[in-house]
């Protein structure tokens, strides 16, 4: 059942965005509201769901892995656009243990919710969908590993590869039913809707600890990491959902950068002394670069946002 549902008329496009209390969802969710959309959300989480009932339109609690209600609510709200980001995972430190205890749950977010999606457009062919996907879905090969829409899928785990499971199924119904779905092949990104456990959380914990109590910062690995702000992946998806451009799309910065220059720009940002920065110890992990040939093609796109600007709004808010 959709709770806080508007009835009054309107002309506007319906969307729908599954998995509504992700950091991409809600991200999307104020720019496609912006742009004149109806958004409604699906979350199995109630607690996050309430608390966004004013930004959603209506917000449904229904399993959408369970085929009979994801189709319920589809034909419900009949929409023209379905954003697909309902996901089960964690940062790096915590991933294994939630493969070990949620695999069943992460096969239903990822693939169980894709078919049901894909199926109901089968017959209702108006409606196009747009689904994350993961560059867990690939390993790097090589110190530097481009990956692009071409690429050769080699899962770095059950979480990517329950994301390819995924890939297949929506290229198979586009390729073999014409249904209009997309995947998007998304690096890492950040918000401050970042949860706990992920990079831009914890580096935001850990500096606005060293500002509100004189926390000395511990070693740091320096890792190269291609990550961009969830606005600007969220800004491609919605301008290739306007565009009603068809095909998968890698969604990234194209560009590798280390966590102590990203570091660097924080402190300078909030103006704290470099004698306060922590020591970076170097990693020499392989890393995966993202190729955005095609977006940029397609829709002229590029970032407009920095990561260290993201990370140093959450620290100011998390300092009051």
């Amino acid at each position: 059942m959709v709770v806080g549902s508007s009835h009054s008329p309107s002309n506007a496009e319906i969307a729908l965005i599954i998995g509504a209390g992700s950091q991409t969802a809600l991200t999307l969710l104020k720019l496609l509201a912006e742009n004149g959309y109806q958004v409604y959300g699906n979350t199995r989480n109630s607690g996050v769901g309430e608390s966004y009932l004013k930004s959603y339109v209506g917000i449904d609690f229904s399993d959408a892995s369970d085929p009979i209600k994801c189709w319920s609510l589809l034909d419900h709200l009949n929409p023209s656009k379905i954003f697909h980001f309902a996901a089960v995972h964690a940062g790096r430190n915590q991933m294994n243990q939630v493969l070990l205890t949620s695999s069943s749950v992460m096969k239903k977010a990822h693939v169980d919710i894709t078919e049901n999606i894909l199926s109901w457009q089968r017959f209702n062919p108006q409606s196009s969908s747009h689904i994350a996907l993961s560059s867990q879905m690939f390993s790097a090969q090589l110190q530097v590993t481009l990956i692009n829409e071409s690429s050769k899928p080699s899962p770095q785990n059950f979480y990517g590869e329950t994301k390819l499971l995924a890939w297949n199924l929506l290229r198979n119904y586009r390729e073999n039913y014409g249904v209009r779905t997309n995947g998007y092949i998304l690096f890492n990104h950040g918000s401050i809707f970042t949860k706990e456990g992920f990079f831009v959380r914890d580096i935001a914990n850990k500096i606005a600890k060293l500002i509100t109590e004189g926390t000395t910062l511990q070693p740091i690995a320096d890792k190269l990491l291609d990550i961009s702000t969830s606005y600007d992946i969220c800004r491609a998806i919605m301008l290739i959902a306007q565009r009603n451009i068809l095909g998968d799309f890698v969604l990234g910065s194209g560009r590798l950068v280390s966590i102590s220059s990203i570091i660097d720009e924080v402190f300078e940002n909030l103006k704290i002394a470099p004698s306060k920065l922590p020591n970076f110890q170097n990693d020499p992990s392989w890393s995966l670069l993202s190729d955005i040939t095609k977006v940029n093609q397609e829709i002229g796109w590029g970032l407009e946002n920095a990561i260290s600007t993201v990370i140093t709004d959450l620290i100011d808010s998390l300092v009051g």
